[in-house]
């Protein structure tokens, strides 16, 4: 599941550069209706929360892991692992 197109590196190479259009982050509305269906799934294995961008960016990223966590899932998540307050360069 993708829910953020936003990412805190500007890495020269990544190939979101090219993306035409805007890049957004999915909207509460369709959050809201996720973590409804997440909540309603019995049995779900695995929630893995990924893309091309950073999840953890997303405001709202707690919320997800939770409602996983509650289904019983394993939930992963696809990190850069930098913590970074503002965009930065990675050096590449």
């Amino acid at each position: 599941m993708e829910i953020s197109a936003d990412c805190n590196l500007d890495c020269r190479m990544c190939f979101r550069r090219t993306f035409p259009g805007p890049l957004f982050s999915m909207d509460d509305v369709v959050l809201d209706r996720v973590l409804d269906a997440v909540a309603g799934l019995e049995g779900l294995g695995r929630l893995m929360i990924a893309g091309f961008e950073e999840p953890l960016m997303h405001p709202r990223i707690g919320e997800l892991v939770a409602a996983g966590t509650s289904a019983g899932a394993e939930v992963w998540i696809q990190s850069n692992g930098v913590f970074a307050g503002s965009r930065s360069g990675c050096g590449v």
